[in-house]
């Protein structure tokens, strides 16, 4: 680690600063370009075309020396969860939105105290009664919930067996997930740590959680028994653009929060803080243009900002999703057609 070859960030520098935090740039930075990988997904129009996704995704996870596990769709909810690993280390990346059903999705935020009881009883987490989250990204991470987990419980299961003369090597675990994905990838990583305490030989030698442009999962009783779980400031990061409107929403006036854990790029000293609330300057589009929204909470956006933690220019990228639906015209947002 780092599998992409980025260096360390500069001495006296901003991304050094952050180190002292806890936060990991190349890890970042790995992760993003692998939650990129991951929109790769999205020009398979229909089931019978995924093949030829799946063989671009392997092609550029060979290039970096990794290896895909698994790939995980589901077609109700359009969700897609691709898993990789290398020798030392397992990631669990989750797409962001790029559908009228993913859409739907987003904008399903209301709380269900049914679904919340029927999730912390699936998961066997001891949730607080008064916590609640996103009903839609719940939704979408139950529907994605038992092939991921199976599928990283095989794998764990292969290296006991691989190592029949004590304890296998631990694993680092990473979870990451853009927009929508970054907000299950929360989800996700508690069911992990439950995963992890049932096993009888802790299988993580360390376990992250950095996300990228994720709106806000729950409120602050779910926020809180999240950080609980995760207090050590290098397990969770919650990367989020300067002028990206996204992690925003749903407002914090409507009872949703953050955890700690958020690190604001573009700014001049970037920190690890709490839930930075919805001021106006936070909201407002740069240069008053819909379009720059948009541009902000691209992919492409956040290596930048990235990049520029190291001191050297991002590396070129493919396309990488702008989670524009593409059933909105593009010109309403002043985007080229």
């Amino acid at each position: 680690m780092p599998f992409l070859g980025y260096p360390s960030p500069s001495s006296g520098g901003q991304g050094e600063a952050c180190a002292r935090e806890g936060f990991d740039l190349g890890l970042s930075l790995d992760s993003a370009r692998l939650c990129g990988m991951a929109y790769h997904s999205a020009s398979a129009q229909k089931p019978s075309e995924r093949a030829e996704v799946t063989k671009r995704i392997e092609r550029e996870l060979v290039e970096h020396s990794l290896e895909l596990v698994a790939e995980v769709h589901d077609d109700v909810t359009d969700g897609y969860a691709l898993i990789v690993q290398n020798a030392s280390d397992v990631f669990v990346v989750f797409r962001g939105s790029c559908s009228i059903k993913n859409l739907q999705t987003d904008l399903d935020y209301k709380p269900d105290a049914a679904a919340m009881r029927t999730f912390a009883a699936e998961a066997s987490l001891p949730l607080p009664d008064e916590a609640y989250v996103h009903r839609g990204f719940l939704e979408a991470w139950r529907a994605l919930r038992a092939p991921v987990l199976a599928h990283v419980e095989a794998l764990l299961s292969r290296r006991v067996l691989e190592t029949p003369a004590g304890p296998p090597p631990k694993l680092g675990l990473h979870v990451t997930g853009h927009s929508m994905g970054g907000a299950i990838a929360l989800l996700a990583s508690l069911e992990f740590a439950q995963l992890s305490r049932r096993r009888r030989h802790p299988p993580f030698a360390a376990h992250t959680t950095y996300t990228f442009a994720a709106p806000r999962l729950g409120n602050r009783e779910f926020a809180s028994f999240f950080s609980r779980c995760f207090p050590a400031a290098e397990q969770h990061w919650a990367l989020q653009g300067a002028s990206d409107a996204v992690p925003h929403l749903p407002f914090a006036a409507w009872g949703f929060q953050h955890p700690r854990g958020v690190l604001k790029l573009g700014r001049a000293s970037p920190r690890r803080s709490g839930d930075p609330g919805d001021h106006v300057d936070f909201l407002r589009p740069k240069e008053g243009k819909l379009a720059n929204w948009v541009a902000s909470h691209d992919l492409r956006a956040y290596l930048s900002e990235l990049s520029q933690l190291t001191g050297v220019a991002a590396p070129a990228q493919p396309w990488v999703g702008t989670e524009l639906p593409a059933a909105i015209p593009r010109e309403l947002l002043g985007l080229a057609p």
